[in-house]
């Protein structure tokens, strides 16, 4: 399918924006890299996304936290003159502009309240790819919250110790140096954008995350849980390796493909019928 979500885009330009800063704070070449980020926050700002919106400001609020001096000032200047830029492209009224308003949840809050597992379904999940919900005339194939996504297909138990791991290894990140303070920054950012949309389920940012895990671990430094934890996880890995094989021997590719990202991407996703 084409690229056809500017979502997709906008995940991208969020998760590198602390790189190009921390890339400008280096180079010789400063006015090149400067154009570039402001080109990408006016595009950010064309697109209208208020999640991504959410996250220049979350982003921003951690510099000031992890006392971040030169990234405050950096940020704000291009930010500011990435402002002007966009206002002066609506000022002439360009045609490609966004005539929605900016303040807006796009359905998300309906379709996070529908998303709400029932008790039955809540301790192992629907499955891997299995999440379907049709608002209007268009099923989705991912209800924008990571959260939601995980409890749905995976259950609360699979949840619960994707969260104790995120914990271990958060709890173990190093802030000696500022470049490791950024890593930090993107992944909370990262963590944040979940929560509004289907970042989690891109394969582009699913690669990007695991690169930010593995950079805030401090070298030399292991992370243990107990025997009993990884057993059950052990255990759970399996069952949904099994059951994810088994759905991707099911699959027709003439099954017509749902809006957004899934795990197959089309076909059977359910035992139904062994």
């Amino acid at each position: 399918m084409k690229f056809d979500n500017i979502r997709h885009f906008n995940h991208i330009q969020v998760l590198f924006l602390t790189l190009g800063l921390h890339i400008l704070s280096k180079v010789k070449y400063k006015f090149i890299i400067g154009i570039s980020i402001i080109a990408n926050l006016v595009i950010l700002l064309i697109s209208n996304s208020l999640a991504a919106f959410v996250c220049l400001i979350i982003m921003f609020i951690l510099f000031v936290i992890l006392n971040l001096k030169e990234y405050v000032r950096l940020s704000a200047l291009l930010f500011l003159v990435s402002t002007i830029f966009f206002s002066l492209i609506k000022y002439f009224e360009v045609s490609f502009t966004s005539k929605n308003p900016i303040m807006t949840d796009s359905g998300r809050i309906e379709m996070w309240i529908r998303s709400i597992p029932e008790l039955p379904k809540l301790i192992l999940g629907n499955g891997p790819g299995n999440y379907s919900i049709r608002m209007g005339e268009t099923i989705y194939s991912h209800p924008h919250n990571s959260v939601m996504q995980l409890l749905n297909e995976h259950g609360i138990i699979a949840t619960t110790i994707t969260f104790y791991l995120l914990y271990l290894v958060v709890s173990k990140a190093s802030l000696a140096s500022n470049y490791n303070k950024l890593i930090i920054t993107t992944l909370i950012t990262t963590l944040a954008y979940s929560l509004f949309s289907g970042l989690a389920i891109m394969p582009l940012t699913q690669v990007v995350f695991c690169f930010l895990l593995s950079k805030v671990i401090k070298k030399n430094k292991k992370i243990t849980f107990s025997n009993y934890l990884k057993i059950i996880t052990i255990s759970l890995s399996l069952v949904y390796f099994v059951s994810s094989m088994i759905s991707a021997s099911k699959l027709d590719g003439n099954t017509p493909k749902m809006a957004g990202p899934s795990f197959w991407s089309a076909g059977e996703k359910n035992l139904d019928g062994l």
